[in-house]
């Protein structure tokens, strides 16, 4: 998650703050996830934005949305291939591809996207943008979300930059 939300995380540390994006390590037991993150609250669901590293592909972000519910699901659910959108400031939309995932009586979603196509470099577009915004669609209802894009670059360069020293 992000700082306002790491007592929810067991095993989050290090994190630091860097304007609407936090960056922060992650060990489940098995892997480090070096990451980066911003929260918004859209309709009392707190979504986070993540965009994880990898120890041994550090230069390669991994993008998720991590959504807290206002309320536990009413059921399991599993998408795979779905389709979204993804567009930062007035710059070409990209879409995405991503995998679903809720258990009957949690309050998380977890939305790991699995390709961005699009012409270039999205993470460069993140870096000199102002805001990125996404378009998710189920069969019941469409959802947007936007981030804005200050203090992304000193988050994900400290990712990196911790990334790396872990490698």
């Amino acid at each position: 998650w992000c700082a306002p939300a790491t007592a929810e995380v067991q095993g989050a540390w290090l994190v630091e703050e860097h304007g609407h994006w936090s960056s922060l390590v992650l060990h489940d037991g098995l892997e480090a996830r070096f990451r980066t993150a911003s929260m918004t609250v859209i309709d009392e669901a707190a979504v986070v934005l993540a965009l994880d590293r990898f120890s041994g592909s550090c230069a390669t972000l991994h993008p998720s949305l991590n959504v807290r519910l206002p309320r536990p699901s009413t059921q399991s659910v599993v998408m795979m291939d779905d389709v979204g959108y993804v567009r930062v400031d007035e710059r070409p939309i990209r879409m995405i591809k991503f995998h679903a995932r809720a258990r009957e009586g949690e309050a998380t979603v977890l939305l790991e996207v699995t390709r961005v196509l699009g012409e270039g470099d999205l993470a460069a577009e993140l870096r000199r943008g102002r805001t990125v915004r996404f378009k998710l669609g189920t069969e019941r209802a469409t959802y947007y979300a936007a981030f804005p894009l200050d203090g992304f670059s000193a988050a994900a360069d400290r990712t990196l930059s911790l990334c790396r020293t872990n490698d």
